[in-house]
């Protein structure tokens, strides 16, 4: 009976959880959002590469060829698929070997910007690293034949822990001299695998802390040179006590005293951990603010001056991960800001480990707009082990896990296991007036009268009047600079020009880009999380367009005289498709950006407006119009290809939907000009939220695009 009730409960757990993954999880990935692999092994790093690409490293036991190799890289697809052209496997395998080898392992890779891949670890008692070919060959102009050894230290065991590349094609590692801890050390080599004499002593820095032992396991090199490297340090004289280490280097290997005052910082854990404890992966915000993940749970953040920084949750650290946490393993800095923390939990002692995921605001508050709290648990192939080790975002922001997964009912976590991978949907880009990035929709108008902007946040319920723009304009709000916030914008039609910035030292960001008549029709057709300045053009039923990923000029025919442009991602791809709306028959009429095909879908009658948006928050726009004669709302949730219909407004009241409570999912919503008032139907537990904000004459913010 005890049997059966663990049974259920793990079932009903698993249905739970399957369920929240679902509409966080990219289903152009594998079919389900995740991919079980074949190399056996745990991955140690991740890359992606500018084609989607996926790299990822470890030491492999494999059947094909057979035995352990200690250096061994698998690339799949962006569909998630093996990349057959990659290695000599059909399973897109690189393996390599080193003769007389006895012992080693792969820690990290990087890649460089001719498509090669350097991977570091170790083999027996000395620093490794290979070099791999764009197809998975050894690349012969590196080492010997590809491969590099490096005695450190004579007297000690060598251990490669990371690696990172330097804009100018040199390469970094950092490890460690000792059998579990002893000595840090950095290695700089140039791009043809020689060590670079004038870094350090002969292309290598020791550092020993006396009294101490210490070890380098992630590095980040900040953008003026200098490196920060995270490790641990332990102290065994009674009662012996272990720390979190954080050192910082200038560009040229000597100490930054600027750090800490002795380019060192620690922070005690407790009872010392073992080999790869301490302070686990490390990254540089723009701002020169450093993350760190430690082993027992926990995120820091520091300031520049290795301080840590008390506006990251009110003490500079917060937990990693939900409580019964094993152990966090990788940390992301997204485009926006946010935060990512992946790792394995045990679902239920005993039974289940899960892939287990966490997203922050860049104050370290949990971002609520992922997954409903901010955590996320996956079942990657319902098997009893799943353990989430790396996490890395592709071109298109696309947030990918690397981790394992267990063959069949495995006890212990290193044996059977394979490699697996998922694909998380991006954050909802370029949301509806979201101007605080907390992924729900704020309440904003634009005052034609003054120019003004009003908006309350609904993070903080802040109050903000921005100006920018005149009565004539059109406002085009959208985020084009990939912050994750949207940004006041408008668009002049007497002129063709945008304004996009409140920076008048940009002139507000102007780009003349159309012309009278045009239609302004933004969103992100080149996928890099930016609005793309665009326009439509009714006279030539053509869509003009600028990548904001590189400048360049595009433009599409679609449609014909009398077509409105309803741009929007129907195909959930990430990247706004070209769509219009033909009044004259109620039908829309779709170019998906994904596959190229021609989607025609009737739908609304004469005299309805239309106000596309993602109703059943699966990621793709739907088909929706708002009826003005009866207040009446009809959409085609593209989840299941459902009708739903609700009344909500009356005569006057303006369309103005948008995912007001963050559930990922659109809420019916209308201004109403006569009382200033917002009327939301909220799709969370359907409830009314009635705010009086804005006044007669105000538009809001969310009807920019209602056509």
């Amino acid at each position: 009976m005890r049997n059966l009730f663990w049974c259920l409960l793990l079932i009903c757990f698993a249905l739970s959880t399957d369920a929240l993954a679902q509409a966080e999880l990219d289903t152009t990935f594998a079919g389900t959002g995740k991919a079980v692999l074949g190399p056996q092994g745990t991955p140690s790093d991740m890359v992606i590469q500018p084609d989607n690409k996926i790299v990822m490293v470890l030491g492999c036991n494999t059947l094909n060829p057979g035995g352990y190799f200690p250096f061994c890289a698998v690339r799949i697809n962006e569909n998630g698929s093996y990349d057959t052209s990659f290695g000599s496997f059909s399973n897109g395998m690189s393996v390599v070997n080193f003769p007389s080898a006895q012992t080693g392992y792969t820690a990290g890779v990087v890649l460089q910007n001719d498509g090669k891949l350097v991977l570091v670890g170790a083999i027996d008692e000395s620093l490794a690293l290979i070099r791999l070919n764009p197809n998975g060959s050894l690349d012969s102009t590196f080492g010997t034949g590809g491969r590099l050894l490096t005695d450190v230290n004579a007297s000690l065991p060598d251990r490669g822990q990371d690696i990172a590349l330097q804009p100018d094609g040199k390469i970094v590692v950092v490890g460690f001299s000792g059998s579990s801890y002893g000595e840090q050390f950095l290695a700089r080599y140039l791009a043809n695998g020689t060590l670079d004499a004038s870094f350090g002593t002969g292309g290598i820095v020791r550092r020993s802390i006396a009294g101490v032992q210490i070890t380098g396991q992630a590095i980040a090199l900040q953008p003026d040179g200098r490196i920060v490297v995270g490790g641990n340090m332990l102290n065994f004289t009674a009662p012996a006590e272990g720390f979190y280490l954080l050192t910082r280097y200038n560009a040229d290997g000597t100490p930054d005293a600027t750090w800490d005052g002795d380019g060192v910082s620690s922070f005690s854990y407790g009872a010392p951990g073992s080999q790869g404890k301490g302070i686990l992966s490390l990254a540089i915000q723009p701002d020169g603010r450093v993350l760190a993940l430690g082993h027992k749970n926990i995120i820091y953040r520091f300031q520049t001056d290795g301080s840590l920084d008390p506006s990251f949750d009110g003490d500079g650290s917060r937990p990693a991960l939900l409580n019964n946490s094993p152990e966090p393993h990788g940390l992301l800095l997204t485009a926006d800001g946010k935060i990512m923390v992946v790792g394995e939990r045990t679902a239920i002692p005993g039974l289940q480990i899960l892939y287990l995921t966490a997203r922050y605001l860049p104050n370290g508050a949990p971002d609520t707009s992922y997954s409903g709290d901010g955590y996320l648990e996956i079942d990657v192939d319902s098997s009893l082990l799943d353990g989430a080790w790396r996490v890395a975002a592709d071109p298109q922001g696309r947030v990918v896990i690397a981790g394992r997964s267990a063959v069949g009912i495995v006890l212990n976590p290193w044996e059977n296991c394979v490699v697996s991978a998922v694909r998380l949907r991006t954050p909802f880009p370029n949301r509806v007036a979201d101007f605080d990035g907390d992924g729900r929709t704020d309440l904003a108008v634009f005052r034609p009268s003054n120019g003004y902007w009003y908006v309350r946040q609904s993070s903080n319920q802040a109050f903000s009047a921005q100006p920018l723009g005149v009565g004539s304009d059109l406002i085009v709000p959208g985020d084009y600079d990939g912050d994750g916030n949207t940004n006041f914008a408008v668009f002049r039609p007497s002129t063709g020009i945008w304004y996009t910035s409140l920076d008048p030292a940009t002139n507000y960001g102007a780009v003349q880009f159309g012309q009278s008549g045009d239609i302004p029709s933004p969103g992100d057709y080149d996928g890099d999380g930016k609005s793309d300045i665009a326009v439509y053009r009714p006279s030539d039923s053509t869509f003009y367009l600028l990548y904001s990923s590189n400048g360049s000029f595009h433009f599409q025919f679609w449609g014909q005289a009398g077509d409105l442009p309803v741009a929007g991602d129907y195909d959930g791809d990430s990247k706004s498709d070209f769509a219009i709306y033909r009044p004259s028959s109620s039908a829309f009429y779709v170019l998906r950006s994904s596959d190229g095909a021609v989607v025609g879908q009737q739908w609304g009658t004469s005299g309805d407006r239309v106000v596309v948006g993602d109703y059943d928050g699966d990621r793709k726009t739907d088909f929706a119009v708002y009826r003005p004669s009866t207040g009446g709302w009809y959409y085609l949730q593209s989840s299941d290809n459902s009708f739903k219909g609700v009344a909500w407004g009356s005569a006057g009241d303006i369309p103005a939907a948008g995912d007001y409570d963050g559930d990922g999912k659109w809420d019916v919503a209308v201004f109403r000009p006569a009382e200033g008032t917002f009327y939301i139907l909220r799709s969370t537990n359907n409830a009314l939220r009635a705010e009086q904000f804005g006044a007669n004459g105000d538009l809001p913010v969310a009807s920019a695009f209602v056509r």
